[in-house]
């Protein structure tokens, strides 16, 4: 079964003085324990770059080391996903048809990628977002918080 982790999850995961990173953490590590079965999208690591080094932790997460950690703990494991101008297009439909805001683009680019690639479930942290997009278009991934979801 595949299951689709979101940002929230990613950066969760990778840093451990985060709430959820022992649960998170769990996810990414079954990702290597079974490959192809837990993927990303590669906006989703354009964006797990930019919250790591900007949360207000002592010492900051200097850039060259928040990319070491995207390398080797999310490229290698994830094989993310890139997206394509349509997959940009279906999520800007997906935003235009519900109630959210502009800024929920971002979260419908992880669901636009999921459903593409038929993953079954995603976890997020945000699931107020994700659940309102995925009515909009009716779709069959199940959206979970990452300790909802059996690892």
């Amino acid at each position: 079964m595949l299951t689709w982790l979101d940002t929230t999850v990613l950066v969760a995961g990778l840093v451990a003085a985060h709430p959820d990173h022992d649960v998170c953490r769990i996810h990414l590590s079954q990702a290597s324990a079974a490959p192809g079965s837990y993927r990303c999208t590669t906006h989703a690591l354009a964006e797990t770059f930019r919250v790591l080094v900007a949360l207000p932790l002592k010492p900051r997460i200097q850039p060259a080391a928040a990319l070491i950690a995207i390398r080797t703990s999310l490229m290698t494991r994830l094989n993310p996903l890139p997206l394509t101008t349509a997959d940009y297009e279906q999520a800007f439909d997906l935003v235009v048809g519900s109630t959210l805001g502009a800024g929920a683009v971002y979260d419908a680019l992880h669901l636009v990628g999921a459903e593409r690639m038929g993953a079954k479930r995603l976890l997020t942290a945000n699931i107020s977002h994700f659940s309102a997009l995925a009515q909009t278009t009716r779709s069959p991934v199940n959206i979970l918080r990452p300790h909802e979801a059996k690892a």
